[in-house]
């Protein structure tokens, strides 16, 4: 009898022990525990253990569906998978269930495949435990011997190289954060089954209202974006486009910089006076009517007048100009030394080195478009659109010189060269209009 009781004391300590670690964040410093994750896509298993990654680093990247800079990240994940081999593991970890990441991904086969040799953990709950954070991307690194090496960090050739090889661990960026469901009285939540507020933000705290209900409350957002976000409903089906696109919307108001932050802008000090937290809370009857509730309310909040109107946007067509195709790849090794201007390293460098040419080799035709329109948004901030309906593997080069200092009228040079053309148009289209009454 004696020794039944001591096994069953056993067992509950072990039983608390394990619940205690699993409540527990994790800090940089602390060994990672042996984790066994069972909703998995994109791995040779149903199941991923972290076992399987012995004496590999191993980066944890937490996104979600309606965080664009995450998803335009998937390609140089995958370059760097690719590059550092089996020195690494990137493995993407979200919160949304499988079937929703099956159907998110299968929606957008054709322009956002999944990243490959990349796994998907989906339906997480233990990793944000460990790893408690309000925003994306966010990225945690273990090393090769499983220890917490930094959180919060980011990624990059130059990263990996310093870690790999210099032992110097990436630095992470402390989150000053409240994480809640609502801040509504935590003994009154349950009884709540339809609430909407508004929220001023705090210039130095951040707050992340953990609420996967509402896409719209997780971090502050400017009025400019809450009613994208309202007016939008892609924001979630395809971030990155529709209204938040360049041009789609029009302040008409007296002074824009309470409605968007401005270049040159402190931007802490003007979050804190100029952004906003949105939540609703609705019974499932009211789902399906949650942006137009979100319109109601924000016109009656700000005292604003909204409408979509037909405006012309000014937008920067790619064209063909001839029926050949002077892409089509001669063949060889896939290669991709990026289009953008981040200087690249070599894995044994000290100092930064720049090819002589940026080139794209055997890679989809989807890869280059989505180039160019990264390009027009952040660097020209215009529209984009293509009308060339190439398809299949091509190469493109351009020199190095040009990339730095890129203009519209230096890229068309180049483009040129593949019977290319980047045409300024106006094209009719829905805008939002936000007016003061």
């Amino acid at each position: 009898m004696k020794t039944i009781i001591i096994k069953c004391l056993l067992l509950c300590l072990s039983y608390f022990h394990f619940n205690s670690i699993l409540s527990q964040s994790l800090n940089v410093g602390d060994t990672f525990p042996n984790t066994i994750f069972r909703e998995v896509l994109n791995y040779k298993d149903t199941k991923l253990s972290i076992k399987d990654f012995r004496d590999k680093v191993v980066v944890f990247d937490f996104w979600g569906f309606n965080c664009t800079s995450c998803l335009e990240s998937f390609k140089k994940l995958e370059e760097l998978q690719a590059k550092f081999g089996d020195r690494i593991q990137i493995i993407l970890v979200n919160y949304n269930s499988i079937s929703e990441n099956i159907n998110f991904f299968e929606k957008r086969k054709s322009k956002l495949p999944i990243p490959r040799n990349i796994p998907l953990i989906t339906t997480d709950t233990l990793l944000r435990k460990y790893f408690p954070h309000g925003s994306s991307p966010y990225l945690v690194y273990i090393n090769e011997k499983g220890i917490v090496s930094s959180i919060n960090a980011g990624i990059s050739l130059e990263i990996l190289n310093n870690f790999l090889n210099k032992g110097l661990a990436p630095i992470g960026i402390p989150e000053k954060g409240v994480f809640i469901k609502s801040l509504f009285e935590k003994s009154f939540e349950p009884n709540i089954s339809f609430a909407i507020y508004i929220a001023k933000a705090f210039d130095s705290l951040r707050l992340y209202i953990t609420d996967e209900r509402d896409p719209a409350s997780h971090v502050p957002h400017s009025i400019m974006e809450l009613y994208q976000i309202a007016y939008n409903e892609s924001y979630i089906d395809d971030p990155g486009f529709g209204f938040n696109n360049y041009g789609r919307t029009v302040l008409d108001v007296r002074d824009e910089s309470k409605y968007r932050i401005m270049p040159g802008t402190n931007y802490q000090v003007w979050r804190g006076e100029n952004s906003y937290y949105y939540h609703s809370i609705l019974p499932s009857h009211m789902e399906r009517d949650r942006y137009r509730i979100m319109k109601q309310n924000l016109d009656a909040f700000f005292n604003l007048n909204t409408t979509i109107e037909k405006r012309k946007v000014k937008v920067l067509e790619l064209i063909r100009t001839s029926k050949a195709n002077k892409m089509k790849t001669v063949g060889g090794e896939r290669k991709i030394t990026s289009l953008s201007e981040t200087p690249l390293k070599l894995p044994d460098a000290d100092s930064v080195f720049f090819p002589s040419l940026r080139a794209l080799k055997n890679i989809p035709y989807q890869e280059f478009s989505n180039a160019i329109k990264g390009i027009c948004t952040y660097k020209f901030k215009v529209m984009f659109q293509d009308a060339t309906k190439l398809s299949g593997n091509i190469d493109f080069e351009i020199p190095e010189s040009e990339i730095n200092h890129l203009t519209i009228e230096s890229f068309r040079k180049y483009l040129k060269r593949y019977d290319l053309d980047l045409v300024e148009k106006q094209e009719l289209m829905d805008v939002i209009v936000i007016s003061e009454k």
